[in-house]
């Protein structure tokens, strides 16, 4: 199948899955500012031109390592997310180590520990699954944004992540709490605040070196009049997410959409930094007959 065969499917497939959500809303005054128009289609198949050019190694198979190690993590913190349990299984596993040491007369362990500590434990160890889940998927981010730009990366941009981790740490915890209490208090500015800051880790990809709170400035600053923009653009893949949440065919859906969602954030950016596309990645759409 060539290029241009793919992209009629793909295009057919969307029209089916597209949200109509998105179209009453490209006439709707926004309440936040004057809004900037950017072409939302032609971001979007210049995201899927970028996934239907032949490198090595495959986009695909990149991003399936990628969701391999997501389902791991995910796993991980299931099992931690329930403390009592991992509290109760923890003790368990202890008193029968404490047993045979004692029996072999190896090395003397306490019969029993606080049961508060298997419980800081496996909170300890599920924050520190979430932060290393966000870290690769800032490394992910990282491996799309180099692809739109030409460069040729493998697997191991995907732990690029963790070259930023002190800085991205701050920063989504600080995201994180602002999004969650405007959700909170009420649902429009949250999203209006998950919108303004939506920029934030492409911005410190870009500047890794700038203050914590400069990122929170810049985003602000670039998402003036292209908040609803974005929203549009976000809510243009909302078919794709119900189709994901599927579980006999979540993995397939997601080796397609993490690319191609991720793929026309980056082209976002480039729009309202300035840089643009490169020629590389300009792409009219095929004449099919």
């Amino acid at each position: 199948m060539n290029l241009h065969s793919a992209n009629f499917l793909v295009e057919y497939l969307e029209k089916i899955v597209s949200n109509p959500i998105t179209q009453g809303l490209e006439n709707t005054p926004s309440g936040w500012e004057a809004e900037t128009q950017l072409d939302r289609r032609q971001i979007k198949i210049q995201a899927k031109k970028v996934m239907l050019t032949p490198r090595r190694p495959s986009l695909f198979i990149v991003t399936m390592v990628f969701l391999l190690i997501g389902v791991i993590l995910a796993q991980m913190d299931l099992a931690l997310s329930d403390v009592g349990r991992f509290q109760a299984e923890a003790l368990q596993l202890w008193t029968a180590a404490a047993t045979t040491a004692a029996q072999h007369g190896v090395f003397t362990l306490p019969a029993e520990l606080p049961a508060f500590t298997f419980t800081v434990l496996g909170t300890l160890f599920f924050a520190v699954f979430l932060i290393f889940q966000w870290i690769m998927s800032l490394g992910y981010v990282y491996y799309i944004r180099g692809t739109v730009k030409g460069e040729t990366l493998g697997f191991r941009s995907l732990f690029e992540g963790f070259n930023y981790f002190i800085r991205g740490f701050f920063i989504r915890l600080i995201q994180t709490v602002i999004v969650i209490l405007g959700l909170f208090f009420f649902v429009v500015p949250g999203i209006v605040a998950m919108c303004a800051f939506s920029q934030i880790h492409l911005l410190l990809l870009d500047h890794p070196d700038k203050n914590v709170f400069w990122y929170f400035g810049e985003s602000r600053r670039l998402m003036q009049g292209k908040k609803m923009a974005y929203f549009q653009l976000v809510l243009s893949f909302f078919g794709w997410f119900i189709l994901q949440s599927i579980p006999v065919i979540s993995l397939a859906i997601s080796l397609w959409l993490e690319p191609y969602f991720n793929a026309s954030k980056v082209f976002f950016y480039q729009e309202i930094t300035g840089q643009g596309p490169t020629p590389e990645t300009q792409w009219k759409r095929p004449e099919m007959f």
